[in-house]
């Protein structure tokens, strides 16, 4: 597997579940009981996170393949990529919620940050990570 089909399993892992995981920890057993109304938030989530995102899916990609060409072990690499992705996440959120202290714990503990940030840590230590043959 290259970066690019690394970064895109990530991207859309997280494009599709952080929906799916907010509802759930915002909304519990009660999605349940109205299952219309929670697909047609998750539904609205992908549209509009699909736009919103695709920009930190091509930086991550970049990152990805920038981070590839270190000489460090896969762990290390995994690890800038969590970084990096980290920071694109929450900077995604900085800029569409107009926070401007994104170390308050207000912002922290928002859920849907968090969702998106959770679906995307288990993309980057989930999937194969690209050797350094396929650079």
């Amino acid at each position: 597997m290259n970066y690019f089909q690394y970064s895109i399993k990530i991207w859309l892992t997280s494009l599709f579940l952080s929906p799916v995981l907010y509802l759930l920890i915002e909304e519990g057993r009660s999605v349940f009981e109205d299952p219309d109304g929670g697909m047609g938030f998750v539904v609205l989530a992908v549209f509009f996170g699909a736009i919103f995102s695709f920009p930190n899916w091509l930086l991550l990609t970049f990152g990805t393949w920038g981070i590839n060409r270190l000489d460090c072990s896969e762990s290390a690499r995994r690890l800038l990529v969590q970084l990096w992705a980290t920071v694109l996440t929450f900077g995604l959120f900085a800029c569409m919620s107009g926070q401007e202290d994104v170390f308050s714990k207000k912002f922290l503990l928002d859920p849907m940050p968090l969702c998106y940030w959770l679906t995307i840590t288990f993309g980057v230590w989930n999937y194969d990570f690209p050797g350094k043959q396929n650079i």
